[in-house]
């Protein structure tokens, strides 16, 4: 089960250009499945990111 105090640090490193660290965030998204979008509404992230993560799970490789 994914741990969904990560979130907020996860978010602060969408921006980040690193691959490896694109990966990483990828992969903790994904682990969500289905409940990512319930616990995206907890927290107050802007239409930016939730494009961002929309794009990364989507797998395109430019998300910004």
């Amino acid at each position: 089960m994914p741990d969904a105090t990560k979130l907020p640090y996860l978010i602060k490193l969408l921006d980040d250009e690193s691959a490896v660290v694109q990966k990483a965030v990828l992969g903790e998204l994904a682990a969500f499945g289905h409940s990512l979008d319930g616990e995206l509404a907890k927290l107050d992230i802007d239409e930016h990111q939730r494009k961002i993560i929309q794009d990364l799970l989507a797998g395109k490789k430019d998300a910004h």
